[in-house]
């Protein structure tokens, strides 16, 4: 999900997004491919989208969701965003909402969701869990994450990278 920039200045918690890929691991053909080879071809794959691909099970952003964390007002949802300890002092701390610009939107996914996937990975290798979490986020596997940054988001500020950005829906 992506967020949209709105007129006030509430703290960054704002705007953020969420895009989440599926990284495969073996190609068409059932054999092994690269590492490389397998972001591009999810990412290429995740351009155009075929009926069998529609996503009816995302989590919906809706009040009545008990698998939302809601602040005490409850207004704004917890979202998290895996960022290098660099990114995150450069383009989020010192910020108070994010950029105007949407390429510079920031990329999210609701706390509950991320920390059922982690708590349901079995392997105690550091590398094997990394590459595995940056394959459900859809994140580039070279890159470097080492920290999970948490924000209140105002819902209306969330979108999807869909036709239909909407998230108060399961749908994509």
């Amino acid at each position: 999900m992506r967020v949209r920039r709105s007129a006030d200045r509430s703290p960054l918690y704002r705007g953020t997004g969420l895009m989440v890929l599926t990284l495969a691991i073996a190609g068409c053909s059932g054999h092994p491919v690269g590492i490389d080879e397998a972001y591009r071809h999810a990412v290429q794959d995740a351009a155009i989208v075929e009926a069998s691909e529609i996503a009816t099970d995302l989590v919906a952003i809706r009040r009545d969701n008990p698998g939302l964390v809601w602040n005490d007002a409850g207004d704004r949802i917890l979202v998290t965003t895996w960022k290098s300890r660099q990114a995150y002092e450069q383009f989020i701390q010192p910020n108070t909402s994010t950029p105007d610009n949407p390429d510079y939107a920031i990329w999210v996914t609701t706390v509950p969701q991320v920390r059922a996937f982690c708590a349901g990975l079995a392997s105690s290798d550091p590398q094997a869990l990394d590459l595995r979490l940056k394959q459900y986020l859809g994140l580039d596997p070279h890159w470097h994450y080492d920290l999970f940054v948490e924000l209140w988001v105002d819902p209306a500020r969330l979108l999807r990278p869909c036709v239909d950005p909407q998230t108060d829906d399961q749908s994509c």
